[in-house]
């Protein structure tokens, strides 16, 4: 048998794996969800949540974040009319079972809530204090981070036995995997509750244990670090998507900065490198900085390594301005 046969066998039962609850049926099914922010992560999940029969409040602060966030799953849901996977009347029945809005009306019925907003410890305590003085005590809260400690985010939890990480990927209705964190007081249904969610929702669904990026941003994180480093070396971004496509890669590296959000990858660094130092060095994390600071955010608005235009932004072109902020952090080629 081949290394590569072995490989290939250990990924499939791996999978087959992930498809079951090892912490059994929760005691108590999860029929009301709700999610905070209507950006693409959040959208996203309320679309695969809609899809799968959940009823879903969509909770944002600002009319104008709720009409984009609606939008984009009504498109979602007509893509899928078009591939003829559902109905347009199946469209218009699963988009009757959300409710967008500003406020925390009817959060005393949700089972979940499932936050999506900005990685900023403040902001996620706010929103954890706030939903908490607004739903039943049995609700379990959920927090969408890419990295920031559920223990710390617990911190300010009245019931820090409710609180677990579902991180997603992004675009969430594409993207399999689901990363469910838990804490030493994240209790067994808690955790239960999570995984049957994310089976139903169709996700393959790890658990982890609560620390510095968890294991994909753990994993993910030096990567991208090294991928700066190149662009920083002059290789210019649709180069460096082509090299590590033909390497393997479902999506390039610099079109996965973008997907992820250059504001997120960049916090997501500079918490990463203060906490695992060196392990996560190897480039200038002000690069980052600059694209933020410049409004190159990635697709979520249209700029980041690439300007996206066209219907869905699915035309793309390198972003000149992005360019010129890496030539001021060009470094020499090491090696060949």
């Amino acid at each position: 048998m081949t290394s590569h046969s072995k490989a290939l066998k250990s990924l499939f039962f791996g999978q087959t794996e992930c498809k079951k609850n090892r912490f059994g049926k929760p005691a108590k099914e999860t029929k009301n969800i709700a999610v905070l922010g209507a950006g693409l992560m959040g959208a996203g999940i309320v679309q695969i949540s809609l899809q799968k029969g959940y009823d879903v409040i969509m909770k944002d602060n600002f009319e104008k974040g709720l009409a984009r966030g609606y939008q984009q799953i009504h498109s979602g849901l007509s893509t899928r009319v078009k591939k003829r996977a559902m109905t347009s009347f199946e469209r218009d029945q699963t988009m009757s079972n959300l409710s967008a809005q500003l406020d925390y009306t009817g959060f005393d019925k949700v089972d979940m809530v499932i936050e999506a907003v900005f990685e900023d410890i403040a902001i996620k305590h706010k929103v954890l204090q706030e939903v908490e003085s607004a739903v039943g005590e049995s609700c379990i809260f959920a927090s969408n981070t890419s990295a920031l400690p559920i223990s710390q985010i617990a911190s300010v939890s009245k019931r820090p036995s409710q609180v677990v990480g579902m991180h997603y990927f992004s675009p969430v209705d594409k993207m399999p995997l689901l990363e469910i964190i838990t804490t030493d007081k994240t209790s067994k249904e808690t955790a239960a509750a999570a995984v049957d969610v994310g089976l139903r929702q169709g996700k393959t669904v790890i658990v982890v244990k609560d620390g510095p990026g968890f294991y994909t941003t753990r994993c993910l994180a030096p990567m991208l670090a090294e991928c700066i480093r190149l662009l920083q070396e002059g290789l210019g971004p649709e180069k460096l998507d082509s090299l590590s496509k033909k390497f393997g890669f479902p999506v390039g590296m610099a079109t996965l900065a973008d997907e992820v959000g250059i504001d997120v990858a960049a916090h997501v660094a500079e918490d990463l490198s203060q906490k695992l130092g060196v392990r996560m060095g190897g480039s200038d994390v002000g690069v980052l900085r600059s694209m933020v600071e410049a409004g190159f955010l990635g697709r979520k608005t249209g700029k980041g390594c690439y300007i996206y235009s066209g219907r869905k932004g699915k035309s793309k072109a390198v972003n000149k301005e992005a360019e010129q902020i890496l030539e001021k952090y060009r470094i020499p080629v090491k090696g060949k």
